[in-house]
């Protein structure tokens, strides 16, 4: 607990020294930190919504999610969702999550992919486009 004395001794170190720029206050370390959050927040959200429109142009269904991965299957595939998986991993060197032992999803037709920055998204379709091809 702090005492009324020590409260006070505070605020006149504060009136005399003032608020040095090379001393950061916590205050402004945590509004920085928020900001940053904020807008790495929105830059997921503007992805997200890229890259679903993007997969569902593929031909993948993808369900709404609201953090930085995708769910989507892949319906009436010439390929499995295992091959797609191994393909990515070999051929372009991409991870994506193969969910067909998830339960309560069909095996073979589900993925899970990351929502990144946006070179890392067309990446990944354009990898995509390769082995669908």
């Amino acid at each position: 607990m702090i005492t009324p004395t020590a409260l006070m001794g505070s605020f006149l170190l504060d009136l005399l020294c003032g608020d040095p720029e090379w001393f950061p206050h916590p205050v402004r370390l945590i509004g920085k930190a928020v900001e940053e959050l904020e807008r790495a927040r929105l830059v997921c959200q503007i992805e997200r919504k890229r890259l679903s429109e993007m997969l569902g142009q593929l031909g993948f269904r993808v369900f709404p999610s609201a953090a930085n991965f995708l769910l989507m299957k892949r319906s009436g595939a010439a390929c499995s969702a295992s091959s797609l998986y191994e393909r990515l991993i070999v051929e372009h060197h991409i991870l994506v999550r193969d969910c067909g032992r998830y339960e309560g999803l069909e095996p073979e037709m589900y993925l899970r992919v990351a929502v990144k920055d946006g070179p890392a998204n067309l990446k990944l379709i354009h990898a995509l486009k390769e082995v669908l091809a």
